[in-house]
């Protein structure tokens, strides 16, 4: 891919910024493989899917050589399998996925803000040089289809998902911040346990 665009703030920001500084060009590489096993028929259904990639980004102006990029991400396992128990199908689904890369911070130095001010800011490594913890978790959910009648053959289902089951707690993405001298990190992760339940009518 040519012609990609990034913007990355490097520098101290005034009221005479130009921000039209910090978008940078480039391209990127992208090589992958997907593999896909799939049983169709029978009180038993699923698949188990597999998927390796890997993506570099170049942007001469802002780091020496390639980098992973953002979307980065090695391995990805996927398993489905759903059951028939008469007019109720239980479903279960486990995705485990290596961790996407994210940047290191270096330590801490000040910068004089618009107002004259002083303020600490985070200074980092080498982009996306580190990797998140691996993402994985399993989904149950269990539904019942019941037929309504009518000249279109209306069709309703209802039931109950549990989503994230063993409550794993992914890394969305980590934030850094400065406070008093320190580099306090936070861990921002996406959804624990989450219970739903649903109805559905097909007309």
């Amino acid at each position: 891919m040519s012609g990609l665009i990034q913007f990355a703030p490097r520098q101290n920001f005034t009221t005479e910024t130009d921000f039209r500084e910090f978008l940078y060009e480039g391209e990127a590489m992208v090589r992958g493989i997907e593999g896909l096993l799939q049983k169709r028929s029978g009180r038993h259904t699923g698949w188990l899917s597999y998927t390796l990639a890997e993506r570099e980004d170049t942007f001469p102006s802002l780091a020496a050589g390639p980098f992973p990029a953002d979307q980065d991400q090695r391995h990805e396992v996927k398993v489905v399998n759903v059951f028939e128990l008469g007019a109720w199908k239980l479903s279960g689904t486990w995705v485990y996925a290596s961790g996407k890369p994210y940047t290191q911070p270096a330590g801490i130095e000040p910068f004089v803000l618009p107002s004259g001010a002083t303020a600490d800011r985070v200074v980092v490594e080498t982009k996306n040089d580190s990797r998140l913890p691996a993402y994985h978790r399993l989904d149950l959910a269990l539904s019942r289809e019941v037929s309504l009648g009518g000249r279109g053959r209306r069709k309703g289902s209802f039931g109950v998902t549990l989503f994230n089951l063993y409550n794993r707690r992914n890394t969305w993405y980590k934030e850094f911040n400065a406070v008093e001298g320190e580099i306090i990190e936070n861990d921002i992760t996406l959804m624990g346990l989450t219970v739903n339940a649903f109805v559905a009518l097909t007309f």
